[in-house]
């Protein structure tokens, strides 16, 4: 290329760039003439959060007020007596107006802006007064919202979290209710039902394991995994947030509140005081994600709250049934000394000891030793008999007066203890899936018939008749 052509092409990239400079000084000063210059970074406010004193959220004639003493960081809610306030969505607010920065500056009143009488207000109360930020609606292409400051007559843009933080009804504001963790229960109630904790169990059941009782029985026990599950159900769950409150007639009746579908309610001692908590349950329903969703309330609470829907399944389910214990057999076997098995016409004994073996090191251990008569039996084969039927577990629970009443298989246990020392299991048809089960003068659980049918080939293998 020619010396001229090179002068000619730096000639033509630096008019360019001249050009461009001309252009974005007439842009920017055309802006400037229509008062909406690019903003520097401008303080509306910066007073610190913690000395605030109060916070009001209003829209036309309606007003939330949160309030708090200086001392004191927790806030209440002014138009709902004795009301928390949610922390978490204070500090949105806080967060978000503390500094409160502007995006933009808009001298005289923007178009569009939604500022006028109908527009959300926030106010807030410092020992220097009150301060009153209008807030309209949302410009997307600059990504804020409108605002003015009353008294003011400037608009100004700022980031949409503080819109974000404070457009919303009155009840989300709202702290939720707590629910106690309920480490030491003395009573449970659950839907009509009564249980009754006994550090020493009863002489009136076979096993000194049971602690909890049907109240004004001394024999009605519920299973302790079974109530366990019924209180981590209540205890491990926690309110998602405030729908309203129970003086909204509308609310009340669509939530089901009025006429609870569950009632929980527990009794415990903490610190030598009598404590009691009731947990009501409404109506379930779909939430966003698809998941399932309940109204709920605390009672002498006036809060009405959305919970986990799992919360309301676990209760509704609670019956006498089901809170039984569901380990098909749940017998202390080390109190077993014979047991006897009636199977397909068979009938055989197997007595049950403790014996000090010679290990396959050389060393002296106690070991289990089965016999039926004077013959010893493998003991691999009764062990395998004996564990598949202590692990035997109930699926679900029989209706009543369905099945056969002759059994497939009847164990009669002889125990070493004072009461109870014979008791008998039995395995009855019911279904083509399921055996029911009669133990201990109850006959509602269900077990797979697959289960029912290894314990039967197990008892052929440990008597030679497979």
């Amino acid at each position: 290329m020619t010396k001229k052509g090179k002068t000619l092409i730096a000639a033509a990239a630096l008019a360019a760039v001249l050009t461009a400079g001309w252009i974005a000084a007439r842009y920017f000063g055309d802006r400037e003439e229509e008062g909406q210059p690019p903003a520097g970074e401008e303080i509306l406010f910066a007073e610190e959060s913690d000395l605030l004193l109060s916070l009001g959220i209003g829209s036309g004639e309606e007003t939330l007020t949160f309030s708090r003493d200086n001392g004191d960081l927790s806030w209440t809610v002014e138009e709902y007596p004795g009301a928390a306030a949610d922390e978490g969505k204070i500090g949105r607010i806080l967060d978000a107006v503390s500094p409160l920065k502007a995006i933009r500056r808009l001298e005289g009143e923007a178009e569009d802006a939604g500022l006028g009488d109908g527009a959300l207000r926030l106010m807030i109360g410092t020992e220097d007064g009150e301060k009153i930020f209008w807030i309209g609606n949302e410009n997307r292409a600059l990504g804020g919202v409108y605002l003015r400051i009353e008294g003011e007559d400037a608009v100004f843009l700022v980031p949409r979290e503080l819109s974000d933080a404070i457009r919303h009804p009155a009840a989300y504001f709202l702290k939720p209710d707590p629910i106690p963790r309920l480490l030491s229960p003395e009573e449970i109630r659950v839907n009509g039902l009564s249980l009754v904790y006994r550090e020493k169990g009863s002489d009136k059941v076979w096993s000194g394991e049971f602690r909890w009782f049907f109240e004004g029985s001394d024999d009605r026990y519920a299973g302790t995994d079974e109530v366990e599950a019924l209180l981590n159900a209540v205890r491990k769950s926690a309110f998602r947030e405030v729908a309203g409150r129970r003086d909204d007639p509308a609310l009340l009746l669509r939530s089901g509140l009025s006429a609870p579908e569950a009632v929980f309610g527990a009794d415990w001692t903490e610190d030598g005081e009598k404590k009691t908590f009731t947990l009501l349950i409404g109506k379930s329903f779909p939430g966003e994600d698809g998941e399932t969703l309940c109204y709920a309330a605390v009672e002498g609470s006036e809060n009405i709250s959305v919970l986990d829907g799992s919360v309301r399944e676990a209760l509704l389910a609670a019956n006498e049934k089901t809170l039984y214990p569901h380990a098909a057999l749940p017998v202390d076997w080390a109190s077993v000394e014979r047991a006897e098995v009636a199977f397909g016409g068979e009938r055989h004994a197997i007595g049950i000891a403790r014996e000090n073996r010679e290990d396959e090191n050389g060393e002296m251990r106690e070991s289990l030793v089965f016999r039926e008569g004077e013959r010893e039996l493998d003991g691999e084969a009764a062990e395998a008999f004996f564990d598949a039927l202590s692990a035997l577990t109930a699926e679900r629970e029989a209706e009543d007066g369905a099945g056969s009443e002759k059994p497939v298989l009847s164990i009669t246990l002889y125990r070493d203890a004072e009461s109870f020392r014979e008791m008998t299991f039995e395995l009855l048809p019911y279904d083509p899936l399921f055996l029911r089960v009669r133990f201990d003068g109850r006959d509602f659980l269900l077990v797979g018939k697959s289960e029912g049918e290894k314990l039967l080939s197990l008892l052929d293998e440990l008597f030679g008749l497979s």
